[in-house]
């Protein structure tokens, strides 16, 4: 069932754009606060057991959820998976975003490209050459395909619903609690940031490494593989050194080093093609995995 989910949910985000103005957490990051200091109030003290309470209570009610309508009809259960699945891809589609990047960047829409890059970089300092700023774009791309689909494509298909909402959930929340820190609300030794890096970090280990060697097979294997080796020792308990691995393997996958090529509105085109083919990858893997399932 999980490849009939994932390929009509990717049919209807592709299709239906309004998907995306619904897909918002907002209410999830009020809720975590409200846990934040209603469970330190209740002399909770530890902040890796906050979080883990904070995670429980959706990740638990939609496992209630979808157990019941299973246990009354499965065609239910199929239709709650495939919304949950659509309601977790992103938030935000950055392929299609840095498609229209490109095209505003040619017209010359000055507005609209700005409007886009703000909407790319969601909040973090906009790189003042222009070259920076599209090897800043190339970089949330390659980060993009696995931490906003891939790494909860994988967890899905472990985890069904529960391990997408997992998975979803703690990546909008190490977001939000890295902004708080870059805004000077919190710091990187606070325990709850800490032990929601920590978190994300098991969790995106193995989708992680996966991406990486995705991008090899889909790209120049042989240059992305050494990128994938001399990151592959790093400490993967810590999200920047994972992301880093992604950045560099993608890169190396599209021979970026080798051509001595400069980022321009082409290697966004490169990238996109590398992340669009690393995608059908996994799908075909996961294809063939059903059907031999199916068959024993």
């Amino acid at each position: 069932m999980s490849l009939l989910v994932i390929l009509l949910g990717i049919t209807i985000d592709k299709f239906a754009e309004s998907v995306e103005s619904i897909r918002k957490f907002d209410w999830f990051i009020h809720y975590s606060d409200w846990m934040r200091q209603k469970l330190r109030q209740w002399s909770i003290r530890n902040d890796t057991v906050i979080l883990l309470i904070t995670l429980f209570i959706p990740v638990a009610i939609v496992a209630l959820i979808y157990q019941q309508l299973g246990d009354l009809l499965s065609l239910l259960a199929f239709v709650f998976s495939v919304a949950v699945f659509v309601f977790c891809i992103g938030p935000r589609d950055m392929h299609n975003r840095a498609n229209k990047y490109v095209e505003t960047l040619e017209r010359g829409d000055q507005k609209e490209t700005n409007e886009l890059v703000t909407e790319i970089l969601e909040g973090e300092p906009q790189p003042e050459e222009e070259t920076q700023l599209i090897r800043r774009i190339n970089e949330i791309l390659l980060i993009a395909t696995n931490n906003n689909f891939l790494g909860m494509v994988f967890w899905f298909v472990i985890l069904g619903p529960v391990g997408a909402v997992l998975y979803r959930l703690n990546h909008v929340l190490l977001k939000s609690v890295r902004q708080e820190n870059l805004e000077g609300q919190t710091d990187e030794n606070n325990g709850y940031y800490q032990s929601t890096q920590l978190l994300f970090s098991i969790l995106n280990w193995i989708p992680s490494h996966l991406t990486a060697i995705t991008y090899a097979v889909s790209g120049s294997f042989v240059d992305a593989i050494h990128q994938w080796k001399i990151h592959k020792s790093y400490d993967h308990l810590d999200p920047d050194a994972a992301n880093n691995m992604l950045i560099d393997t993608g890169l190396g996958a599209i021979q970026f080093e080798t051509d001595h090529k400069v980022f321009d509105g082409q290697t966004i085109h490169d990238v996109l093609g590398l992340c669009r083919r690393t995608i059908i990858v996994w799908i075909t893997i996961i294809a063939l995995l059903t059907l031999a399932g199916w068959a024993s």
